[in-house]
């Protein structure tokens, strides 16, 4: 549907429209329309790559227009570009992160015919430290995975261990993240549930023991392709390798050179057989066509499924090369956060994620950096709504100083298009035949022809000199009469 078809439709019956034609042909405006951010993992000191996309609604080409990027308002990269007329245009920026924690990105140009519309706001948030929750039956069983959170450099990685079976002590929503090994019973499958589903991320391994069945009962509530089949080796020889290695997933950027993508497969004693069946993708697979590794979304979280334990009784994976690279770039890519699918635009209502909250009062830092103060204890779910999104910009939500969510709300593109809708067209989108449509000239006298058309013109003095007429005939035909009596 194209925008002018987007028009609001109204029914006027029986009216007279006027239509003035504002249309200034030598207006120029472009747009920024869209910004994309290519990288999908944001890491302090590291490379990042944005896509700036900008519309020209009028006919004429705009030239050398100035298109910058800015990192928390200071300029990071720039670029001239050019846009053709009734044409979009895309400009790639490729800068570095230089700083941790939430950074506003704005794509700015200059000003032209509509200045409003001439920034997009998005944001990323480079963590400093991650707070990884580790859930299984034994502190035994992550042994070589708390090797990879120990000794990583890029991110600090503190994590905590609690058992699976004190399920009423697991507060999934004060971690970035969780590696979960096993299924648990019901109460610990719910929390897991409801803490992927409202935008939390796990990392899930099955249980030593090969159960599959629990593990099938977390797969079903999560949305997940249960495992179909479990395999063993008796003798102590590797029954599957790696087949198809997904290098284009995000879990990948960085750790391999062009030339030098290559993984050697682990030796597998051990594994759980599942296919995505469209519902994930599959960032690893095996020989069987089986996936190793596979990533699934649960609404508005995300969850990375292993079909091996991590031990040395599966599978000499976790002392493999590719492991604690592996496991790093999992969790980064996990808990790297940037601007939602979710476009707002002014005036829209923010859905905003208040389960991380200290208390009950929670602070609202608008784009003009006016704040306003929310009390939120009656609020019984975990989201709020907020009305006040007036002014295009980052709104950034605080609970005792600690940021629990951040919106980007942009201008409503609607209005940039500054081409007028033809009287033809206007009379269609008022849908009746029965108005009348009157357009008027800005070089005609508006008003008499408004006045004119609403009470009709005045033929008094017409009247006038026709009265004057009729009494200079009737005053010649009272003399003519006079002198013919005198006469007689």
């Amino acid at each position: 549907m194209s925008e002018r078809d987007s028009v609001l439709s109204v029914n006027i019956n029986d009216s007279r429209i006027f239509v003035f034609p504002f249309e200034n042909s030598e207006a120029n405006n472009l747009s920024v329309v869209n910004l994309k951010i290519k990288n999908q993992i944001f890491e302090f000191n590291k490379p990042i790559s944005l896509l700036s996309e900008t519309a020209n609604y009028l006919d004429n080409t705009v030239n050398n227009e100035l298109n910058s990027i800015y990192f928390n308002n200071k300029r990071v990269a720039q670029k001239n570009i050019s846009v053709q007329g009734r044409s979009n245009e895309d400009a790639l920026f490729k800068t570095t992160i230089e700083s941790k924690g939430l950074i506003e990105i704005k794509s700015s140009i200059e000003d032209d015919g509509i200045i409003f519309d001439n920034e997009y706001y998005k944001f990323i948030i480079v963590p400093d430290k991650v707070k990884v929750l580790l859930v299984g039956k034994s502190e035994a069983e992550f042994v070589f995975i708390k090797s990879v959170l120990q000794s990583t450099s890029t991110t600090r990685m503190n994590y905590s261990f609690i058992n699976s079976t004190n399920e009423k002590s697991i507060n999934f929503d004060n971690y970035d993240a969780a590696i979960i090994i096993g299924s648990g019973n019901e109460v610990l499958q719910n929390k897991i549930y409801n803490y992927t589903s409202e935008g939390g991320s796990i990392i899930l391994f099955p249980e030593q023991e090969m159960d599959y069945s629990n593990e099938n009962k977390l797969l079903s509530k999560l949305g997940i392709p249960i495992f179909s089949k479990n395999f063993e080796s008796l003798n102590g020889k590797t029954l599957n390798s790696f087949d198809i290695v997904d290098f284009n997933h995000p879990v990948f950027d960085e750790l391999f050179t062009e030339d030098g993508r290559e993984i050697e497969s682990p030796k597998i004693y051990k594994y759980l057989k599942l296919k995505t069946n469209g519902l994930g993708r599959s960032i690893i697979s095996l020989q069987d066509n089986s996936s190793f590794l596979s990533e699934y979304r649960i609404e508005n979280g995300k969850a990375l499924l292993f079909n091996v334990h991590p031990n040395l009784e599966w599978s000499d994976f976790p002392v493999k090369n590719i492991f604690a690279p592996l496991l790093n770039r999992s969790l980064s890519y996990l808990v790297s956060n940037n601007s939602p699918n979710t476009k707002y635009i002014s005036g829209d209502i923010l859905s905003v994620n208040i389960s991380k909250r200290k208390s009950n009062q929670i602070k609202i830092v608008r784009p003009d950096n006016t704040e306003e103060i929310i009390n939120v204890q009656d609020s019984k779910g975990k989201f709020i709504n907020y009305e006040r999104s007036n002014l295009p910009g980052i709104y950034k939500i605080y609970s005792n100083n600690s940021l629990i969510d951040v919106k980007a709300v942009n201008y409503n593109l609607f209005e940039s298009n500054l081409e007028s809708l033809t009287s033809n067209e206007i009379s269609q989108k008022l849908k009746n035949d029965s108005n009348e449509f009157v357009e008027i000239s800005l070089e005609d006298d508006y008003k008499a022809k408004i006045s004119s058309m609403r009470f009709g013109s005045e033929y008094w003095h017409m009247f006038l000199v026709f009265a004057l007429l009729l009494a200079l005939l009737e005053m010649f035909v009272a003399k003519s009469s006079k002198k013919d009596i005198a006469e007689l």
